[in-house]
């Protein structure tokens, strides 16, 4: 009884974290991008099993390569014609995981910046996959004569269209700059003379492209012939996938006869794929 109790308990358990991860995963997403995994899923899996049924009917070669009229050029084995649906896959795969989403963004020139508008191209790339795979089994029986360039030049087009329009959209758009600057400050006397003040300035600057945040933060304690100032500088610099952050974290000392200055300056990248380079730090 114990065992079975344990076993509901530990299912119960495993369903609970799949069911928040789920949840997780999907409020991280737009709308454009659940509709392209909902809406590609299943036309990449029926390109699989439309070139399965058909696979023994289809001679030993089939087209795999055409001409600008969409006639064959070339012929490959019969095996080929998994290579587009897989080619799907990859870019499908390549939106569920955000490693394997900034490793194909980096080889991606038109690299959207939108989510929506990669979800847009991502789903123009399976919908002419899959054409081009429905057309090349087709052709192999005889059923249709060659690629309709009507067809496979308008996904083309709008697989191309998408980005490089946004691309001309954040060119100009990008030119021009918002820059906000907010302080505060807080000054309170403690009971035994102690003077204590905080501030903070924080800058931001931001176009379609990036965005910059520089933030000071300052405390300062006086007490008697005794000052401690402490200064920590803060510069996030934001563009794509990528994050800068600069830390330089100043304390000084003066007792109206020694000044004594320690700096630590610390730099940290990140990107999607979470890497960080090695802390700097410098003292005097």
């Amino acid at each position: 009884k114990k065992s079975i109790e344990f076993q509901k308990a530990k299912m119960g358990a495993l369903y609970s974290k799949c069911s928040e991860d789920t949840k997780k995963f999907f409020s991280e997403k737009t709308g454009g991008e659940i509709a392209y995994l909902v809406l590609a899923a299943p036309v990449i899996a029926a390109q699989f099993v439309y070139v399965q049924m058909n696979y023994k009917k289809l001679p030993e070669l089939v087209p795999s390569n055409f001409k600008l009229d969409g006639t064959v050029a070339k012929k490959l084995g019969k095996w080929s014609l998994f290579l587009l649906p897989a080619a799907s896959l990859l870019v499908l795969i390549s939106n569920l995981s955000p490693q394997l989403k900034a490793a194909c963004s980096r080889l991606n020139f038109l690299k959207p910046q939108c989510p929506n508008v990669g979800a847009a191209t991502a789903g123009f790339v399976t919908a002419l996959l899959a054409y081009i795979t429905c057309s090349q089994v087709r052709i192999a029986q005889g059923h249709q004569n060659k690629l309709s360039p009507a067809i496979t030049y308008s996904l083309l087009a709008a697989t191309l269209g998408l980005p490089i329009g946004e691309k001309i959209y954040h060119a100009v758009k990008g030119e021009k700059t918002e820059v906000k600057v907010e302080k505060k400050e807080t000054t309170t006397t403690e009971a035994d003379g102690t003077k204590k003040t905080e501030t903070t300035v924080t800058k931001t600057a931001e176009t379609a492209e990036s965005k910059t945040v520089e933030k000071e933060e300052t405390k300062t304690v006086e007490d008697g012939n005794t000052k401690k100032v402490e200064t920590v500088e803060t510069k996030t610099e934001e563009h794509g996938d990528s994050k800068k952050v600069e830390t330089v974290e100043t304390k000084v000392e003066d007792d109206g006869h020694t000044q004594t200055t320690e700096k630590v300056e610390t730099t940290t990248v990140e990107s999607t794929e979470h890497s960080t380079q090695p802390e700097h730090g410098e003292h005097h």
